[in-house]
């Protein structure tokens, strides 16, 4: 069954009834499906995609996203997702009046502010899509706004106020992000639209034994050159994007379960619980069990 908050009949009551012009929504799709047409009358939505797969339609038009995309849509978009399947992705629903008069100078101040803005058929020209580390990054700073915006639910005065200047800095962080990204190398786009399903299949089979060479095959390339494509695009090496969304998982597990670290390693793909904690100190510093107490 979908998980559909966003396009419930109470979003446009949300929207009326919200203190501040700004309202957060996780989004997570976890059968394959279509939801309805959503029409933005008003208001902006930003949105980061955290993994899954599926199509985002945009004005009539669809386009394939994947973890790490982040775009803009302007008031009077209509919107619809297709073909979803374990998407999982954060939206932030915003009126201009928002910002105060010199926030709004200053943002359309910036050229990467206007090309998060999905509004045309060109996806390369208008998503960001992040790097793990900077991905890892953003998702913080979505943390921290959306604990506030529970604190304004709590009726907490000051959050309000912070969480306009946290958001703030997030998109001028992105903006500034787009651009530093638009000069660098890009990729085909029939390269893109492979990419994608590549990390769809990642994300579906992470626990699995995959090699380079599988992956490579699926963009009828050479290990060397899917490789060096795959790193230019995540900024890092297929095999280190792997090792991520397992310690991603693994992470998720020992938070919400009582599962050992045996059982944990093995569901998340690593060899033994010896090869997992040891992956798992070092990319955090902490071993399993200190992460389950200290965030279980």
């Amino acid at each position: 069954m979908l998980s559909v908050e966003y396009f419930e009949q109470h979003y446009a009551e949300r929207l009326t009834r919200q203190r501040i012009p700004l309202i957060y929504l996780r989004q997570f799709y976890c059968t394959i499906g279509d939801t309805g047409l959503h029409h933005h009358v008003d208001h902006y939505a930003l949105y980061v995609v955290h993994g899954g797969r599926g199509v985002h339609e945009i004005n009539g038009h669809p386009y394939g996203i994947a973890r790490g995309d982040i775009y803009l849509t302007p008031p009077g978009s209509v919107v619809a997702y297709r073909d979803s399947e374990n998407l999982s992705a954060d939206a932030f629903c915003f009126q201009i009046s928002l910002f105060h008069e010199d926030e709004i100078v200053a943002l359309r101040s910036l050229p990467g502010f206007r090309g998060l803005f999905v509004e045309s058929a060109d996806w390369n020209a208008h998503r960001l899509h992040l790097a793990p580390q900077e991905r890892s990054e953003v998702e913080t700073r979505v943390q921290e706004i959306v604990a506030e915006l529970q604190q304004c639910e709590a009726g907490k005065i000051e959050a309000r106020v912070l969480a306009r200047i946290l958001f703030f800095r997030l998109l001028v962080g992105l903006a500034r992000q787009w651009k530093e990204n638009a000069t660098a190398p890009k990729i085909a786009a029939h390269r893109n639209i492979e990419l994608a399903e590549v990390l769809r299949f990642c994300e579906a089979h992470f626990a699995d034994d995959i090699g380079v060479p599988q992956l490579a095959a699926k963009m009828f390339l050479s290990p060397g050159r899917f490789t060096e494509i795959f790193k230019q695009e995540m900024g890092v090496p297929p095999g280190e994007y792997l090792r991520n969304l397992r310690l991603s998982h693994a992470q998720t597990l020992l938070r919400t379960t009582d599962s050992s670290a045996t059982e944990i390693a093995y569901t998340c793909g690593f060899s033994d619980a010896t090869q997992f904690s040891r992956a798992f100190k070092n990319a955090f510093e902490v071993t399993p069990s200190e992460y389950r107490k200290r965030f279980g």
